[in-house]
């Protein structure tokens, strides 16, 4: 399904229900519905070290409060997000960091989970499917840890396979010194 942002998803954007939890995530439903999920502010501090490139076209950049970087596809309504942190808060498992994303869905099923090492260090990679307010999405998700830090990217929407290969690039263009 192609969707265009029009005025009421915009507004649909700015009124969005919050989840509470480590990461702040974002899901990009069919037409209006969406979601995010944020941390107290006062326990965020986002790298300062960490480079990219942003996703090249359809997507452009989409402001969502609490969010480091997020971007939005034109022709598929498809969201990709970014977020760093850096504060001393404990150690957090890939598999938690994980585990916090997906709690964003309904009946949320992992389809695939691969852990192998990038910037010289343990990441994982899943492809989760689920439901939010009952339609089917599908959400990839990216982590890894590195120097204190934790970073999480998440790809989500109801057809993420058309666009898998731009979330490929942002991932291989990040730079984590």
């Amino acid at each position: 399904m192609f969707q265009i942002l029009d005025d009421s998803s915009e507004l649909a954007l700015n009124q969005m229900m919050k989840i509470p939890c480590f990461f702040s995530f974002f899901i990009a439903l069919s037409l209006s519905a969406c979601v995010s999920v944020e941390l107290p502010k006062n326990q965020v501090n986002p790298s300062k070290s960490l480079k990219f490139t942003p996703p090249v076209s359809p997507f452009r950049e989409v402001s969502i409060p609490d969010v480091q970087s997020s971007w939005k596809s034109s022709v598929t309504s498809n969201i990709i997000t970014l977020q760093s942190d850096c504060s001393p808060s404990g150690d957090i498992s890939l598999e938690s960091m994980e585990s916090e994303a997906k709690s964003a869905f309904d009946r949320a099923t992992t389809k695939t989970t691969q852990d192998f090492l990038f910037l010289e260090r343990r990441a994982r990679r899943s492809l989760v499917q689920g439901e939010m307010d009952g339609v089917p999405l599908s959400m990839e998700i990216f982590v890894l840890k590195k120097n204190g830090c934790r970073y999480s990217m998440t790809f989500s929407g109801r057809t993420i396979e058309t666009e898998m290969k731009i979330f490929d690039q942002f991932i291989n263009g990040l730079e984590i010194p």
